[in-house]
Formats: C-alpha cells, structure tokens, sequence
C-alpha cells in the first residue's frame, strides 16, 4: 500500500527494542503503518511486539516540550539529558541517536499548576553542538541551553506561573469625560483590565472594561465627578487567567461650566463644594464653620479665612465653579463679615476667565463684624465663562467669613435706578 510520509523512526545497530517517542497520531480514522527495514538485505524477521503507549492526559497547565538539536547534523554522540517534573524524572535519556536520528527531536511533557521543571545534562563526544529549548503551554520558549558552549541544567521553571499584579498606578490627562491611565508591567502581560466606579465603591461591583494598552484612555464618564479604579494583569487567559487587583487610584474629571441658574453656594455641603479651588500657603486656612451664626440660617455654615498661625506667605485664593453668564442671570451676590473690628485684615473680589490671581482686577470690601453684601452686575461678562475669585490677607490674624454666594436674576429695573448704601442694593428712583 501507498504508506505515506515517515512520520518517524529509529535506527539502531543491533537487536534489541526501538522508541518512538512524541508522535503525533492526528489524523482520526485513517491507517498508520509501521516499515521495519534491515541492512544487508535480506534478513527475515519473522515476529516483533509492538507496544503504543497513549499520551497522559493534559495538565492542568497543559503540554509542555523539549526540543533537541544539534549543529553539526551527526547527533549527540552519546550526550542525553532528562527531564525532571517537582525533581522525578518524566523523560529519561533523551538524545539524538546518530545522523539519521530525527534533528530536532522534540519531546512533549505535561505539568500541573505550581509545577517546577528542571533537566540534567550529560555531555558526551563534541558536546558544544548539542543545543535544547523549552517551551511552555503556550509555545513560548522558556529556557535554551547550548547556545553558546555546552548545554547546562535547567532548573527552577515555574509550570503556569501566578500572574503578576501591575503598580504604580497613575492618571494623566483629565477631561470633563475621560482619563489617561498608567500603570507599571511587573510580568509580561500585554493586556490588562480595568475596574472603575464612584469613589469608594467596593471592588468587585465597578465597571469592568479590557485595557490593550498602557496608558489607556478610559472614556464615557461623566463631569465633576471623583472617580476610583483598579487594574489586574490578564496574562492570556487559560490556566494564567489573571493577576489580582491594584489599587484604588482616585481621580476627579474636569468640572463643565455651570448654566443652571440661579446659583447659590451657603457652604451646607461638603467642602471644598464641587468644582471651587484655593491656593493656600502654609500656615493659612480655608475651611467651613458653624461656630459663629452664618448668614443663611444663623446656625449653618459659612466659609473662613484664617491667618491664625505663622505663614512665608498670607494670601489666600478661593475661586468659585466656572459658570457661563446669562444676561437674564447676572447679579453676583455674596456675604461677609469678619471676627474682631480691630484685625487689619483684606478681603478683596474679582471675576476672571481663568484660575489665576494674576488675571484678576481685585476689588476689596469694606470688613465690620456684621454680615454685610456686596453685589455685582455681570453684564460686561455675558456670554463668557468665568470665575468669582475671593483674596484674603492677614497677617498672623483670626477670621473672615464668606456665605451665601449666589448668582441670580436680573430685575426688570434700569440699572440706572440702582444704588449700594452700607452695602445694601437699594432699588427705587433717587
């Protein structure tokens, strides 16, 4: 019959028994031969056993392999080496057996998770030809011996080792509705996931997305908002599966410009309140009280300004939410007071597009110890997105308090009729 390709065979020169070891049997259905030839020719041999021994089931970290070369063609003259699974030998004296012996020779074993794969090399006759590699589940080469000089052992391969979690976490550009996120590789991890959600959501519960690069820009969030995340290593899925998590990182997306109106802050809330800012310096203070009667209420809160320690430096900044001004809602109000009459202290306000106290014009107030208001028409700023910036200065002083910023409606009065008394918006004609 028309037998086909030689898939592999032995030679040898004298009785006895002949392996053939990692021979792939594929093609389901169909009949393999095996050709015994002698030399001279002919010798009879009448009988012979034949023994296949099946493969033993995949471990759990899969099939690895041993492949055996050598350079000059001729074989490895008496060289072998074993392979060793947890320290027993799985494979025993493998070589490559004289010129006609299949070059390179590969050789399959299984391994477990948690498995430790080493070899033993005998060297015999021209030993620096000899040359083998090894390589995982995954066809990666993992260990090559003989490349430069006599092959050595092989010792300490970890079968499907943990995957390694990431570090470093880090953000870098923020948007209203995305984040650049970054993170160190300890392993060799090309893919990656992430985990986000609300700040201080529990992990486990976030929104899990797939990460192919590092730095990767996660998108679709939303504005204003204080954000946590996680990444874990995906080391190719299967037995590597992935690494634990790291993190939480925490950060918070750009702030749009307010254009709901009216806009009021009374400092009931959390502060800093969403999307204000402040420059401080060292020693200084801003921060929200009830121990003095607020405006809103007399019993809530109010910001302060305090100087009531040593500073290189007493300026303070405290700078609103940017808003885009409406001509119909244009009327800046806020309230103020300070401590004691006798502290010279300053408290000066401002409107400008940007963050910068250098692109202010300050304007200051007159400061008693009673609550008093200032308002401010906004109409040369219609149109414009724009900050309210608060200065504060004292020197080693005690306290000004800030409340009841608010930005509201235009009255239906000429501005012509207006007029600030003590602080107070009369409205009439005079």
């Amino acid at each position: 019959p028309d037998v086909g390709s030689c898939l592999d065979f032995a030679t040898g020169s004298s009785g006895g028994s002949k392996t053939l070891t990692g021979v792939a049997l594929t093609a389901v259905g169909s009949p393999y031969y095996i050709m015994i030839d002698t030399w001279p020719s002919p010798n009879c041999i009448p009988d012979f056993d034949l023994t296949i021994t099946l493969p033993p089931e995949p471990g759990t970290c899969g099939t690895w392999s041993i492949v055996l070369t050598d350079d000059f063609g001729d074989g490895w003259n008496g060289g072998e080496v074993d392979v060793l699974v947890n320290g027993t030998i799985v494979l025993a004296g493998l070589t490559i057996d004289g010129s006609y012996a299949p070059d390179p020779a590969t050789h399959y074993f299984e391994a477990d998770i948690g498995d430790v794969i080493s070899t033993d090399y005998t060297a015999g006759g021209w030993s620096t030809e000899n040359e083998y590699k090894i390589y995982n589940e995954n066809t990666v080469e993992v260990a090559h011996e003989g490349a430069s000089g006599t092959p050595g052992d092989v010792s300490g391969l970890d079968a499907c080792p943990p995957c390694v979690a990431p570090s470093d976490l880090a953000e870098g550009t923020i948007t209203e509705t995305s984040v650049s996120l970054s993170w160190t590789e300890n392993g060799s991890a090309s893919a990656w996931l992430v985990e986000y959600g609300p700040a201080d959501f529990v992990q486990g519960t976030g929104t899990v997305v797939p990460a192919a690069t590092n730095p990767f820009v996660l998108g679709g969030l939303t504005s204003s908002t204080k954000y946590d995340w996680y990444v874990s290593a995906n080391c190719g899925g299967g037995t590597r599966e992935v690494s634990s998590w790291t993190g939480p990182n925490t950060f918070t997306t750009v702030c749009t410009a307010n254009t709901t109106f009216p806009m009021l802050e009374d400092f009931e809330g959390s502060f800093l309140p969403a999307c204000w800012d402040t420059i401080i310096h060292d020693g200084n203070a801003i921060f929200k009280t009830s121990d003095i009667p607020d405006h809103t209420t007399g019993t809530g809160y109010s910001a302060v300004f305090s100087s009531y320690s040593i500073s290189s430096d007493y300026n303070q900044y405290l700078f609103s939410r940017a808003f885009t001004v409406d001509d119909a809602y244009r009327i800046l109000s806020f309230w103020y007071k300070k401590h004691r009459s006798q502290d010279d202290e300053l408290l000066e306000w401002g409107i400008s597009t940007t963050t910068n106290p250098d692109d202010f014009v300050w304007t200051p107030v007159d400061l008693t110890e009673d609550w008093q208001k200032t308002f401010v028409d906004l109409k040369p700023y219609v149109g414009q997105t724009v900050y309210v910036g608060f200065h504060y200065y004292g020197d080693y002083l005690y306290y000004v308090f800030l409340d009841d910023v608010q930005v509201a409606a235009t009255p239906p009065i000429p501005i012509s009729n207006w007029a600030i008394v003590a602080g107070i918006l009369m409205i009439g004609a005079f």
